[in-house]
């Protein structure tokens, strides 16, 4: 009865072989090979379930250890509990003898396991993973931290002339501290289509920070609403994807005054309003790998309009964005990435600025294209290792006469550590420098020419308690200096608490 289920297994005639393997267990026959064997046809049949319980069986043996613990990460997979998939694949990479298998297994553990978040693009990349991961049913993740804000308006730190306002005051600023409420909710349904090739998602996040009600024109709030489909092109290798999805979006924050948080005001007419927006876009990503080889493509459009305030042009615009993407598995230790990026803004009201830095109504409309180029390399001298950089050169054109041209240089660093499944520690620093060869400080010729650089950190941990439940650190800083000192700030913010996933 195992040899013909065997040969029926090699037909594909999954059900029969099913089968037959039961009736070969129930006159007698218990191996390890049966249940592995019994494991990979009820795996194929969509029966995960059934295929866990053969699975864990088949581990008992030395010689089937390894790769039916790595089949087995592959099952949790498709039973959507992350946590312990990824803790299988770690399992199946130190285990195995094999080079090959370690190498499979210790890629898909870094599919499943949580990684550092610090923006909304972070956030977006993150729900871009969990959609590929071959599951479907409901998902959802929330938050409950507490934080500390200690410059929530990121005000400057020194008193300083304002060159750039009538009768050029002299500026004490007042820094503010305040507690706040980090929020975050991913919410997610996906449903699979009958040939598993297709997964239908169905999403909703918010990203929030809710200040003391003293700050509370500090609020920052960002919801996504979004519709999409992954599609695994050729099969369930995954080895070319193409993931697309529309959105809506709705920002709040308001338009204050850096140097003391009141609400901006125009000759009595409040403008605080001036930054909430709404918007609608789609997106899509493709990639595909081949060897050691990926490459791959996304490209963003969207629209957004701004609440309408009095005296002051909306910030209504379109982005049109693009990017292309290459990586090479240098060896099992090291690969290397190229992108190259282009994207547009494009203002419907927004005045662009002169030569020296005047706003006149004989101005056109403001126009941004940047294009750029970023490198970098990522190494994992031990498996709980895992040490990156990367370089971005950033060109902005200002459309109009190129008062606002800059050229950004980024270089970053990270740093992740994971010895066990249920901990992560990460850090990452980050320097922007930015060259305005056209601009002035104040937008004033008197002066001097406009300079800034950005320097900031994330210390990041999270400790899985249990499958579903994590505690959380995080502590990011920012230090900007510029010869503008309307624009210079330094600024710490730390918070805690737990994560809580379905």
């Amino acid at each position: 009865m195992f040899r013909d289920a065997n040969d029926l297994f090699r037909s594909g005639i999954y059900t029969t072989a099913l089968r037959r393997y039961r009736e070969a267990a129930a006159a007698g026959l218990d191996t390890p090979v049966l249940h592995y064997n019994t494991a990979v046809v009820a795996y194929k049949l969509g029966q995960y379930a059934s295929a866990e319980e053969s699975f864990k069986r088949a581990q008992a043996s030395p010689e089937l250890a390894a790769i039916a613990t790595y089949n087995l990460g592959l099952t949790y997979g498709r039973l959507g509990r992350a946590g312990d998939a990824e803790a299988a694949f770690r399992l199946a990479a130190s285990a195995s003898s094999n080079r090959q298998l370690a190498d499979l297994a210790e890629r898909a553990a870094r599919t499943f396991a949580p990684q550092p978040e610090r923006t909304l693009r972070d956030r977006r990349d993150r729900l871009s993973r969990t959609a590929s991961e071959p599951k479907g049913g409901f998902r959802l993740l929330m938050s409950a931290r507490y934080g500390q804000d200690d410059n929530i308006y990121r005000t400057p730190a020194n008193p300083y002339v304002d060159l750039g306002a009538p009768g050029q005051p002299l500026v004490t600023p007042i820094v503010e501290s305040s507690a706040f409420i980090p929020v975050d909710i991913l919410a997610q349904y996906t449903l699979q289509n009958e040939a598993r090739d297709t997964m239908f998602l169905f999403g909703y996040r918010l990203d929030a920070d809710y200040y003391e009600s003293e700050f509370a024109n500090a609020d920052r709030i960002s919801q996504r609403l979004e519709v999409g489909a992954d599609i695994d092109v050729v099969g369930e290798n995954r080895r070319r994807r193409l993931q697309s999805a529309f959105y809506l979006t709705n920002h709040y924050e308001s338009n204050f005054d850096p140097d003391d948080g009141f609400d901006r005001e125009i000759d009595g007419e409040d403008i605080s309003e001036r930054f909430i927006y709404r918007g609608a876009g789609v997106e899509a990503d493709y990639s595909h790998t081949l060897g050691r080889w990926m490459y791959g493509f996304d490209v963003r459009f969207e629209g957004r309009q701004y609440q309408r305030v009095p005296l002051v042009p909306s910030y209504d615009h379109n982005l049109q964005f693009a990017r292309a993407r290459l990586a090479y598995s240098v060896s099992s230790k090291t690969t290397l990435n190229l992108g190259i990026l282009k994207y547009a803004r494009a203002y419907d009201e927004r005045l662009a600025r002169d030569a020296n830095g005047a706003f006149l109504t004989t101005n056109g409309f403001l126009e941004y294209d940047y294009s750029g180029v970023e490198i970098g390399v990522s190494y994992k001298p031990v498996r709980a290792v895992e040490l990156s950089v990367d370089y971005l050169q950033l060109d902005r054109q200002d459309g109009f006469v190129g008062y606002y041209d800059n050229t950004q240089d980024r270089l970053r660093l990270k740093l992740n550590y994971r010895p066990n499944p249920r901990l992560q520690l990460s850090f990452a620093a980050t320097s922007r420098v930015y060259d305005y060869p056209n601009a002035f400080a104040f937008d004033d010729p008197s002066a001097g020419p406009l300079e800034l650089d950005d320097v900031g950190a994330e210390i990041r941990g999270e400790f899985q308690i249990t499958q579903r439940l994590s505690a959380w650190a995080q502590l990011i800083t920012e230090d900007v200096v510029s010869t503008d000192p309307r624009l210079e700030y330094a600024r710490a913010r730390s918070n805690l608490g737990v994560l809580w996933r379905l």
